[in-house]
């Protein structure tokens, strides 16, 4: 019992001292506000952050359930910044086109010229996606709370 416990405690403190190298400790001191914090305290605080984690991993969208016009055509991804491109009209992730463009200064569509200053923010979208984000979320989320749960 006393190795099993020895264990537990080096794992746990491994845990620990990994998210203190990250710069996350310090984040959740700033917080709350509260300096003097003790070991137990931040021991607290740190199971309590990798709980809201895995919370929230359980609520994960399915990216292949949102509607064709949401994805990226360049990486068939949920986009998060759609912008649109000046010629070809064409809407695509910020991220995905501005890395195109690292590779090739070309619309991947019609081949112009096309520079990252050039792509227009396509804000109605954006906040379109990040709706039907919430509701999917919502979704999971009730499903989740009528599951039986295993105590």
């Amino acid at each position: 019992m006393k190795k099993r416990l020895f264990l537990l405690t080096i794992i746990f403190f491994s845990a620990l001292a990994s998210y203190s190298q990250s710069g996350k400790i310090q984040s959740l001191i700033k917080e709350t506000k509260d300096t003097k914090l003790d070991m137990w305290d931040l021991t607290e605080l740190v199971a309590d952050r990798i709980k809201s984690k895995e919370e929230q991993a359980n609520f994960t969208i399915d990216e292949s359930l949102a509607p064709e016009r949401y994805l990226d055509p360049l990486l068939y991804t949920l986009m998060k910044d759609p912008v649109i491109l000046p010629k070809s009209r064409t809407v695509v992730d910020r991220t995905s086109i501005t890395q195109h463009l690292l590779n090739d200064a070309h619309d991947p569509f019609t081949r112009d010229p096309l520079t990252v200053e050039e792509l227009e923010a396509n804000e109605e979208l954006k906040q379109e996606i990040e709706m039907w984000i919430k509701e999917q979320q919502q979704i999971l989320k009730e499903r989740n709370e009528m599951e039986p749960q295993i105590p």
